[in-house]
């Protein structure tokens, strides 16, 4: 069993995978969760390039003492798969645990 304390979650920030702006406020900000919209916040003309956007700001921004996940498109859409696979080959190793939602 660990020893390590839960943290609380008091705040937790959706922010669209398109925007790099939003991703690097969001990393800085003090919110405790964040998650990385790739379905609704995304337009369906950006989404391909949302991924890259995502894996990039998980692999390059300082998510410190945040727990962050990424919001994939429904699994019945064409995006789904490569979403989950992009996301998780891109950032594996970089970030510590990746979890998407």
């Amino acid at each position: 069993m660990s020893d390590k304390r839960k943290r609380p979650r008091r705040v937790q920030l959706a922010v669209p995978g398109s925007n790099e702006r939003m991703m690097a406020k969001a990393a800085a900000s003090r919110a405790d969760h964040v998650f990385l919209d790739l379905e609704d916040a995304v337009a369906p003309n950006a989404k391909l390039e949302a991924r890259d956007k995502v894996v990039h700001a998980l692999n390059t921004l300082d998510w410190r003492g945040k727990t962050r996940c990424v919001r994939i498109n429904d699994l019945h859409t064409k995006y789904a798969h490569d979403d989950i696979i992009r996301v998780v080959e891109g950032a594996r190793g970089r970030t510590g645990h990746v979890g998407a939602m």
